[in-house]
Order: structure tokens, then sequence, then C-alpha cells
């Protein structure tokens, strides 16, 4: 009844019953078995023998498949348990073996036999099969160290089996009485008792893992145990109803294992397969629809067969309106039939059509530009099956590149000087009368600071840098160098160009020629037009710089729609120029960023949004963002969070961007073979103390002074072997001051850096310290 009701959790009464009634059909055939052949004529009474013999086999044959099975199969399932058992029944199978060979009535094997000796190796089989059963449902979870493996068990199995065999083939005296005519053996009582409490706590504890684990195949574990208790308790009275039970304990223990060393990882690997297969549909659906392009598909008939939400805003029909219907019939006018034509068959050629400008008409009668990229459809087999083209509105694009060319071509025609510099005074662009006027070509311009062509270098440093920072513009004369040295005089017009939010983004400079009309009563008209001009470029560089990243933005989409090999395969030439230009497309929009952002410090825009913040929440979101990144370098990030220090009230963004430049410094600057970064935090007074300490390549003492300096590194080394701009830890000493807090470096060249910075756990309304 006990084991009844252990097995109810994972099974029903109904099997509960056939496995009774299965015991019980055994027991009463191998009884009418044994007097049937009890019955037998003296001339066929040795058919009793070989029955016998036989019914002892076949638990040895299945002892060993056992073994055979669970060992070939390890390499696929990495199931130990299976292994263990696997060994466990290795020895089981040896020693029925040798139960069998030392039968009275078989030759001697290797010593006299005997049903003593014979007693013993049975006794022994039962007693070891029973502990180590037991032992096996706590190592179900593979919890046994990487080195007990296959070679490991079978040594202990073979050392197991030795100590075993030794002491009952050569000492069978040494052993209590196991087999007695008349009357049954305290010992082989004790044995019984033993081991039945043994696997009837085996049984319990297995009920107990197919609760936790819902592995249901462990219920033929069970079912062999209960037939193992029953043929232990009938053996010695009945030994072919003994045997029966027997061989049918390792039947349902071999099929639990073939369940869960064969066909349980294959389930295994098939649900992973589905599971992997619906994700990807899934993600391939949420790209489909959620793409900033049009995606449309077509049959091999030119029929459409798919028409995304993008698609539907770029052109106006709805899905249910042009499903079914032909490409041409929507989106092609009648001029562009021959185009599309040629296209397509190009395509199903095998050669994918990308980044061709067409006109496609729009429901409401307008037209759209798009780019237009075609590959073929095909299915598993490798058939073609249709087309799928990626369409990109490029109106605006379009509208962008005229403007940009008729300003250009004015630019360029311009009779003054116009020249434009970063916000760290080197030249981004010169329009060709900056170059004859200065004499250097376009090439040799950038890169170099705007005061170098001064021919008093500290002229702007000491009076226009001022003015720009005050007013935002500055205009008059000044004195530059010409390439050959020659000093003559220009009129300079300077002003700062700001985006739609206001925000400082470049320096431009209109620049007059005055050697010729220094003198000359126009000067004073000149200045004025040279300053609605500087305006003029002024506010039209602003504007263009609100759309650098807009059209960056699409190139970063439209490369990593590539990537993902939804319009086609990749070759690997093309995967590594992908990577190029997402690498450098990133770069510059990081860099676009950071000048905005040490932009709107310096000119006092930038307001931080104060709210309580949980510390070690921040401190581990920003550990989570640069975690894979760590790995890509070998880097060990450890954490030592100060438990007093729960709560600070700051900018979460700001905090969270400090935090990342000082922990993206370290990756950037360790070591080639990997190291260790340590984040901390410590409450200290009115103050919360955080440090990010490397092991990376160190700073030199005489560089220490210009770490926070913008767009400067330490040298040119670093430069050319650690890239940057320079702005991170300027940008980092921005936001900690304007929380109130201040940032500073300890380093040891050739050790490592530590950064530390402090912020108020408490600021005032506005975010002012």
């Amino acid at each position: 009844m006990s084991m009844i009701m252990m097995l109810k959790p994972s099974g029903n009464r109904k099997n509960i019953l056939i496995l009774l009634a299965v015991i019980a059909l055994l027991f009463i055939s191998g009884i009418i078995l044994e007097k049937s052949i009890a019955e037998l004529p003296d001339s066929i009474h040795p058919l009793g023998y070989d029955i016998e013999i036989l019914t002892e086999l076949f638990p040895v044959f299945v002892s060993l498949s056992i073994f055979a099975m669970t060992w070939f199969a390890y390499g696929k399932s990495k199931n130990k348990h299976s292994l263990f058992l696997g060994a466990v029944f290795l020895v089981i199978g040896l020693l029925d073996m040798f139960h069998l060979l030392s039968l009275p009535f078989l030759p001697d094997f290797i010593t006299a036999n005997s049903f003593q000796k014979a007693a013993i190796f049975n006794s022994e089989s039962f007693l070891i099969l029973a502990t180590l059963l037991l032992v096996s449902s706590y190592v179900y979870r593979n919890n046994l160290p990487k080195w007990m493996g296959g070679t490991f068990l079978f040594l202990s199995a073979m050392i197991l089996l030795v100590f075993a065999v030794f002491p009952a083939l050569y000492s069978p005296d040494f052993f209590p009485v196991l087999q007695q005519d008349d009357v049954f053996p305290t010992a082989l009582l004790f044995r019984i008792l033993l081991t039945t409490l043994l696997i009837m706590f085996t049984i319990y504890r297995y009920a107990r893992l197919i609760q936790e684990t819902g592995e249901k195949h462990l219920e033929f574990l069970i079912y062999g145990l209960i037939f193992m208790i029953s043929s232990d308790l009938v053996y010695y009275n009945h030994e072919l109803p003994g045997h029966l039970l027997k061989l049918s304990a390792f039947l349902c223990i071999h099929l639990a294992l073939y369940k869960s060393s064969v066909e349980l990882p294959y389930e295994k690997l098939a649900e992973v397969e589905d599971k992997l297969r619906i994700a990807a549909e899934e993600k391939y659906k949420n790209l489909f629809d959620n793409a900033s392009d049009a995606i449309i598909t077509v049959d091999l008939e030119n029929r459409i067969a798919s028409w995304n939400r993008a698609a539907q805003n770029t052109f106006g029909w709805k899905e249910q309106e042009v499903i079914g219907e032909k490409l041409s019939k929507i989106l092609v006018p009648q001029f562009g039939h021959a185009k599309m034509e040629k296209i397509i068959k190009t395509v199903i050629s095998g050669t994918p059509i990308s980044g061709v400008d067409v006109v496609c008409p729009n429901k409401n009668g307008t037209t759209v530009n798009v780019s237009l990229s075609v590959s073929p459809l095909r299915d598993a087999n490798q058939n073609l099956i249709g087309l799928s083209g990626i369409l990109r509105d490029i109106t605006e694009r379009k509208r962008t590149e005229e403007n940009l060319k008729l300003f250009s071509e004015a630019v360029e025609a311009a009779k003054d000087g116009i020249l434009i510099a970063g916000l760290d005074g080197k030249i981004i662009y010169s329009n060709k009368t900056v170059e004859n006027l200065y004499g250097y070509s376009l090439d040799e311009l950038k890169g170099k600071r705007v005061n170098d062509l001064d021919a008093e270098p500290a002229y702007s440093g000491s009076v226009i840098l001022p003015s720009l920072q005050k007013t935002g513009q500055w205009t008059g004369e000044i004195d530059v160098r010409h390439k050959n040295g020659k000093i003559f005089s220009v009129l300079l017009a300077t002003s700062i160009i700001k985006n739609e939010n206001n925000e400082p983004l470049a320096i431009i400079g209109v620049i007059h020629d005055l050697t010729e009309h220094k003198k000359s009563e126009q000067v004073n008209i000149e200045n004025q037009r040279l300053v609605y001009a500087s305006q003029a470029k002024s506010d039209f560089l602003a504007n263009m710089s609100h759309e650098l990243r807009t059209p960056l933005n699409s190139i970063l989409g439209f490369s990593e729609l590539l990537m993902g090999k939804l319009p086609g395969e990749l070759n690997e030439k093309q995967v590594h120029y992908l990577e190029n230009v997402i690498t450098s497309g990133k770069f510059l929009l990081n860099l676009i960023n950071d000048i905005l952002d040490l932009s709107k410090v310096e000119a006092g825009k930038m307001e931080l949004v104060i709210e309580k913040l949980s510390v070690s929440q921040v401190l581990n979101e920003t550990i989570n963002l640069i975690k894979e990144k760590a790995m890509h370098h070998n880097i060990i990030l450890k954490n030592d969070f100060d438990p007093d220090l729960d709560f600070i009230v700051a900018d979460k963004k700001r905090f969270k961007q400090i935090l990342f430049n000082l922990l993206s410094n370290s990756i950037k600057f360790s070591k080639k073979e990997g190291g260790t970064i340590t984040i901390r935090s410590e409450k200290n007074c009115d103050m919360a103390k955080f440090s990010v300490s490397d092991t990376g390549i160190g700073i030199k003492k005489e560089q220490m002074g210009g770490l926070f300096h913008t767009f400067e590194q330490l040298d040119s080394g670093i430069t050319k072997n650690y890239g940057g701009t320079g702005l991170g830890l300027a940008i980092s000493k921005k936001l900690v001051e304007l929380h109130g807090g201040k940032i500073y470096a300890q380093s040891e060249y050739g050790e490592g850096s530590t950064f530390t910075f402090t912020l108020p756990l408490k600021q005032k309304k506005g975010g002012d310290p």
C-alpha cells in the first residue's frame, strides 16, 4: 500500500492495478512452470535444468545490454545518471553470471560449486544493486564531478566486482549460511529485509523526483524496483517465479534508461528545434511588420504575396487591397514597365539588385522616390518561389541632396573664403577660396586647428573664442599666415552653428582678404555683408546638422537589415564591408551625440532630471550593458558595493552615462591578455563615492594633466592603437560637476588606473547641488 501511495503523484490507479496484475500473473506462471517441471518423467528431467539456466541467463543478458546501451548512448545524451546505472548493471550482470556458473549441477567454476557459493553471489548481487540504485537517485541531477566519466565508472565497477567475487570464490565459508534445505537462514532473512528497505526508500526518492521534474519515464524505473522486491521475496521458495520477476524488473529498468539516454535527448533536441523555429519565425515576422522600410514579396507570377505596414504607410494601399494583385498594376508606372521587367529577369538569373533609385505611384496620385533592392526567394530545396523587394522612401533624401547641391555650388562659387571647424577648433571643411587664400589644399587643411593659420596663434584663444562663447559670434580684422610664411590681413566673421535645439555643433568662418582693400571705404559695407553671409551659412549648417543623424540612422538601419540577411545571403567580403559600414556609422553617430552633449553642458543648456535612484540597480544595469564587451576583451568584472549606500538623488540617464564612459575607457585601455575591472561604491558622509579600477596599461605621470580635456588622447601611439575622440572623460567630468560632484584619477603606468567620482546624496531642486 505504501508503494502505491508513493506512485500516485506520477501515475494513476489503472497503472498500479496493471502492475499488481502482472506481478501476480508472473508469479502464478512461474509456480505452474515449476510444478510442470517437477512432474516431468525422469527421462526428460534435465529439461528442467535447461529452463532454469535459461531463466537465469535472461537477466544477465538484459543487465549487460543495459550497460552497453547507456555506454554507447552517453556520447550524445551526456546523461551521467544513465551512465552510472550502466556501470551498476555491468557489475550486477557479471555477478548474476557467476551465480549461474556456481550452481552445483554445472561444472565447477574456478573453485568447487555449491548452493552456498551460488547464494553468496546472488545475495551480493541484490545487496549491491539495492545500494547503488539508492545512490543513483542522488546523482540523477548529473551532479557527478567531470572526472567521474566512463573510464572512472568502468574501473570502479571492475574494482567493486573484484572485491565481491574473490571472497565468494575462495572463502565461501567466511560468509553466514545463506542456503539450507529445511530452514530459512537468518542471514538471508536479514539480507532480504535490508535490500527491501533500501529499494523501498529508493522508490520514494524516485517518486519525489518525478514530482519535481515531471519526467514520466522514471515510472518504469519504479516499476522495475517493485518487480525486484517481489522477486527477492519469493526467490528462495520459488526460483522460477523469482527469475521471471527479476527479468521483468530488469526489462522495466532497461526501458526507463532507454527513454532517458536514447529517446529523451532526441525529444529535447526536437523541442529545442521547434522553439528555435518558432522564435525565428516570430523574429522574422516582427522584423517584417516593424521594419522602417517597405518590404514586399511577390510570387513567380508577379502577384503580391506580402505587404508590411511600412509599405502601407509609404504607398497608401492597405494589405488587404493589394494581396494577390499584380505588382505592376500597383507600384509600376506605365513608363517603368520595361525597367521593372529587366530588374526581374536579372534577379531570377541569380543576381540580386541593390540600391536602384525608382519612382513609384502613391494611392493618392502623387509619386514616391524609393531606393529599391530585390533578391530571390527560395524554398528549403533552393527552388525559386518568388522575389523579395525592400523599398526605402528617399523623397526627403532627394530633396536634401538637391538643396545641398545648390548650397555646395553657392559656397564653392563664393568670392570669400568659407571655413567650418569643430568645437575643438579643428578644420572640417573649406571652399576653394580658402585654399587659394592660404596656399593649402583641402586635405592639408583638414585636421589643422584654426589658430594654426593665425599670425599670432594665441589671438584666437584670448579674443575670438571668449566672444564666441559669450555672444555666439565674432567679427573683426585679423592677421593670418600663408603657407609660404607671408603674413596678410583678412576680415573674419565667425559664428557658432547650432541645431534646432539651439545646441552648438560647429564654428563657421567667412574670410575676406583685405590685402588689396584694407584701406578701402567699402570695409564697413563688406563687414556687414560678411556678417549676414556668416549668419546665413550658420543657420543653414545648423539645419544641416539636424539632418546629419537622419540619413546616418537610415544608413545604419539598412546596413543592419542587410546583415540580418533578410534580402538574401551575403558572402564573406560583403559581410566584412557591412561590418565596416556599421562600425564607422556608429562611431560617427556616437561622435555627433558626444559633441552635442558636451556643447549642451558648456552652453549651460543641459537640464538634469533629478529622481531618487537605487544605487545597486543602476550599477547592475550599467554593468549588464558593458558585460558582453568585457567578455570579448577577456575582462572579469567585479563589484564591491557598500550595503549602506541604498539610494542617491541624481539624473539616472547621466549617472549611467558617467559609469558607462568610465567602464568603456577601462575596457578600451585594457591589456591584450585581458584583466580585471572592479566597480566600488561607498557612502562618505553626505556624498556617494564611486570608483572604477582596472589592471590596464595605466597612464604616465606627465600625461595625467590632460585626462579630462576635450578631443584629447594622451599621445599619438594611444590614438593609433586604441582609437577614440577624447570626449568620454571630458563629458563625464562636466556631468559630475553639473551634479555638484568631483572626478579624479590615479594611475601607475603599466599597472592600471582608478577613476573616482563623487555625487551628493541629495540634490536641490532643479539639479543645483
